[in-house]
């Protein structure tokens, strides 16, 4: 008896929809870019449940036939190409006659449609790819999708879609990119009924940036406009300090398609080269418009990724534009010296302010850079063995008790970063910021398990700017958000009022940057066991960084051995939040070695 069988129709359906359709996103993906190549005006995109339950699409494009209606829910039937060879002069979005017969062989689908030189419209009722109802309505012209129950029929895939919270973060984000590439299509987004995101389709990319990326941000993008190789880029890039924490701010579209591609990352940042920190991205929302043959969209079915004939020439195209324009627009209107500072930061006599040089013999004085309030540095805080029972802990799993320590020595400290210590024949460098971080960062997280994390009210509340993916984290946490000590209420359709913080910020000046940056360092994360966004842990991580002393900061001997007791105290993994060794070590035999006193 055979063993190999072959497989009915409705299970290889099945089976070739989960490599077009892997969650609610990717419905929505193909149905608005059906949308915008019936040459649509409008397009209303709604949504429930994070798209699990209902999605629907609707446009005023050029609609279909009833015969072309009943053609659309069969496997390969498209009106883009009639040969292989059309493929590599493709202008259309899709073109594999994919998109509806694989949604709705693992959903259930109504369509309504009507074309612009008819009367009469058409609806059709599909089942997991059973036409169950078909018959002509009055309708709008242009076709309407409704997508409900998706994987209803397929219960392995079904368990494996996140929380509706992340569900709809994903459609957020990849609407965005939709706007951002469709300036001349009015845009209506809903979810749960609420209006989310709406444009104009005025045509203009900066209107379209300030709806999905806000005012401030907006503020911040620098026009470009170039033509090499016979590549065209146009489009906005952020000023370099606009800087953020991730490339979720950088949209990239080759010929009007949206496509995610590292070689155009890279050249991008390449392009800002020392004019951004390191483990900075800048934003660009970037077009590419070249030949059609010059590209390959039919790499995978999602046609997020293409393959690039020459991918130097785009590489070096991207390169030069943005270096160019930087170039050009990133100059420093007026140089004020180092002595056109805060006091805090640096203090000299007034007449060497005016003319920025230093006489002879006069000092510069510097405040030291940390608070007081950091550190308790009472003499009793200073056991003599608190240091190596530190670091010990650090490098093995082994308790040191006090009989076991002798005496350590601090060496001092080395560009105002790393503590040296030595202690028998082992000398330890250690990082201040990431120990001083990871200590910061158990602590905080201790309070916040315990809810005992105080806040502390704003005479004046700080109003923040979002865009719609920010806007759905805030709305998705605002419990762990009043768990951390934050009380933060909406202020107008996409701000919000930061009314208090947590008692932890001796200076909350620049909160409500910070409040930006854990929304930020959110992005992209996979969520927790129960599928919620790992909020809480951005936004600790970020509250311990930028509080715990930073790096190029000088310490005095009680502060270093405050930290060192700090350090014996928490019981602190050799790792900063951030994954960064604290304590590194070097064996006197180690350095013998080094210097040729052993072989």
């Amino acid at each position: 008896m055979a063993s190999i069988k072959i497989l009915d129709q409705s299970t290889t359906n099945k089976i070739a929809a989960g490599e077009v359709i892997d969650g609610p996103a990717s419905v929505v993906k193909e149905l608005v870019e059906n949308s915008i190549d019936a040459k649509s005006s409008n397009i209303t995109i709604e949504i429930k449940n994070g798209g699990k339950d209902y999605i629907r699409v609707s446009d005023d494009g050029v609609g279909m036939s009833e015969q072309d209606s009943l053609l659309a829910f069969k496997r390969h039937a498209t009106s883009k190409i009639q040969t292989i060879d059309d493929i590599s002069n493709i202008e259309s979005l899709g073109f594999r006659g994919e998109a509806l017969a694989s949604i709705c062989s693992v959903a259930m689908v109504e369509l309504q449609t009507k074309r612009h030189d008819e009367i009469i419209g058409t609806f059709i009722e599909n089942h997991g790819g059973k036409v169950v109802q078909k018959q002509q309505i009055g309708c709008n012209s242009g076709t309407t999708v409704i997508v409900k129950n998706l994987f209803y029929n397929v219960p392995a895939r079904l368990k494996f879609l996140k929380s509706s919270g992340i569900e709809t973060g994903l459609i957020t984000d990849l609407i965005t990119r939709f706007i951002l590439g469709n300036t001349n299509i009015a845009f209506k987004y809903y979810n749960n009924g609420k209006l989310i995101l709406s444009t104009t389709g005025n045509g203009s990319l900066k209107d379209a940036a300030y709806v999905v990326y806000g005012r401030e941000l907006s503020k911040h993008l620098l026009k470009v406009d170039n033509e090499i190789d016979n590549i065209k880029i146009y489009g906005y890039i952020g000023m370099p300090s606009a800087t953020k924490h991730n490339r979720s701010y950088q949209t990239f579209f080759v010929n009007g398609r949206y496509i995610k591609h590292d070689l155009l990352s890279n050249a991008l940042q390449q392009g800002y080269k020392a004019l951004i920190m390191k483990n900075k991205f800048p934003v660009a929302i970037l077009n590419i418009v070249m030949a059609p043959h010059n590209i390959d969209v039919n790499v995978h079915p999602s046609k997020l990724m293409i393959k690039f004939k020459d991918e130097k020439k785009v590489y070096n195209a991207i390169y030069s534009t943005v270096e160019d324009a930087l170039a050009k627009n990133h100059r420093i209107k007026k140089f004020r010296g180092f002595y056109d500072q805060s006091e805090k930061t640096l203090s000299v006599k007034e007449e060497n302010r005016i003319n920025g040089s230093r006489a002879e013999g006069h000092v510069l004085e510097i405040e030291d850079g940390v608070h007081p309030s950091m550190f308790d540095i009472s003499a009793e805080n200073f056991p003599k063995s608190s240091l190596i029972e530190g670091i010990k802990q650090l490098n093995n799993d082994n308790n040191i008790t006090d009989d076991q320590v002798p005496d350590y020595r601090i060496i001092g400290q080395v560009f105002s970063t790393y503590i040296i210590v030595e202690k028998d024949d082992v000398v330890y460098l250690i990082d201040q910021h990431a120990a001083h971080e990871r200590i910061l960062y158990q602590r905080y997280m201790e309070m916040y398990n315990n809810q005992n994390i105080g806040i502390q009210y704003l005479l004046t509340p700080m109003i923040i700017e979002v865009n719609a993916y920010e806007k759905e984290i805030i709305e998705t946490n605002i419990q762990t958000l009043n768990k951390l000590g934050y009380v933060i209420e909406p202020f107008g359709d996409m701000c919000y009022a930061i009314r208090a913080v947590p008692m932890i910020f001796h200076q909350p000046a620049a909160v409500d940057a910070m409040v930006k940056e854990m929304l930020s360092l959110d992005r992209g994360k996979s969520p927790d066991k129960n599928g919620v966004p790992r909020l809480k842990e951005s936004a600790i991580i970020t509250m311990a960084c930028k509080s715990a002393i930073k790096a190029n900061m000088r310490l005095k001997t009680p502060e270093i051995l405050a930290l060192l007791q700090q350090i014996t105290k928490e019981q602190i993994p050799n790792s900063c939040p951030h994954g960064r060794p604290i304590v590194i070590t070097i064996s006197k035999y180690r350095l013998e070695k080094l210097f040729k006193r052993v072989l």
